[in-house]
């Protein structure tokens, strides 16, 4: 009795991170990094319409808009973290 405990238990095997197995894609794994992603998109959505009420800044005779340069900068390190998420996976 003792013994077939022992088989039926080392014979049962973890199917989390099998390739080929029904359902393998909605692995949670997966899912964490498509809501990490979509939680930096609201993010980073909510922070460009709070710039875009910010007053442009003067200094001396050039104009600064905030927004636009900031727009272009987090544009580039989402686009770069974007391809990151997208190699690893």
């Amino acid at each position: 009795m003792i013994q077939a405990s022992k088989i039926s238990t080392s014979s049962v095997k973890s199917t989390k991170g099998v390739h080929g197995l029904p359902g393998y894609e909605s692995c949670r794994s997966v899912n964490i990094s498509v809501k990490v992603l979509e939680a930096a998109t609201q993010r980073l959505t909510s922070l460009c319409s709070v710039l875009n009420d910010i007053e442009p800044i003067c200094v001396l005779n050039h104009i600064f808009v905030l927004r636009e340069y900031m727009r272009d900068c987090f544009l580039a390190k989402f686009r770069k973290r974007l391809l990151m998420v997208l190699r690893i996976e």
